[in-house]
């Protein structure tokens, strides 16, 4: 499965443009935002899934040198980017991350439900999320309106303005919970998007 410009600008505005909104989007910060675009597109078509590898080493490579608060948020957003760009575009073997070989990661492992047709009357799924012990995850949920909406996980209702399940620890190895998804008079699609946080301690 290959990705498209559009695979890119969604993840790329749900990873790394809220780093650039904390701050106030200027006509300067915006036209940078399109122009990372634009390479990871360039360089995706050029190089395929191992680009992403490519930009997760070496972007991690630069985190310690980084001491300004919001270019380390950045430079972190941009690697989870390019995390989950490598399980869009359907790239072969693990997530690529990088460790300390002097460190302990926590890490999600596996993410479980059922895929299959959902009834049109509505049905509960119940969803698993394994990981370390201390890995932390945000998980988020929007169906194809125009515009989209969002799975609110406290009120199991979609609703039009962002939320998600954000920044869950994983405590004894696995996470489970449910959605609740409503009944419909037409075919629907729903999009998951799980982001996690690579967590590295040093020895």
């Amino acid at each position: 499965m290959a990705c498209t410009f559009s695979d890119i600008k969604n993840i790329a505005g749900q990873t790394v443009y809220p780093v650039y909104a904390q701050q106030g989007i200027t006509s300067a910060s915006y036209s940078s935002f399109l122009a990372f675009q634009n390479s990871m597109w360039t360089h995706y078509q050029s190089s395929g899934c191992s680009w992403w590898a490519n930009r997760v080493t070496l972007w991690t490579s630069q985190l310690s040198s980084i001491t300004n608060a919001y270019q380390l948020a950045l430079k972190t957003a941009k690697i989870t980017f390019a995390q989950q760009m490598h399980i869009e575009c359907g790239c072969l073997g693990p997530v690529p991350s990088i460790v300390n070989p002097n460190a302990s990661a926590k890490i999600i492992k596996s993410f479980n439900i059922n895929y299959n047709d959902i009834k049109a009357a509505g049905e509960t799924r119940r969803f698993t999320i394994t990981g370390d012990d201390g890995a932390v995850f945000s998980l988020e949920i929007t169906n194809e309106d125009s515009p989209k909406k969002y799975y609110n996980f406290k009120t199991n209702l979609f609703q039009a303005s962002p939320t998600k399940l954000d920044s869950i620890t994983i405590s004894g190895g696995i996470y489970t919970g449910n959605i609740v998804f409503p009944t419909v008079t037409d075919a629907d699609q729903y999009d998951i998007f799980l982001f996690f946080y690579h967590l590295v301690l040093l020895h």
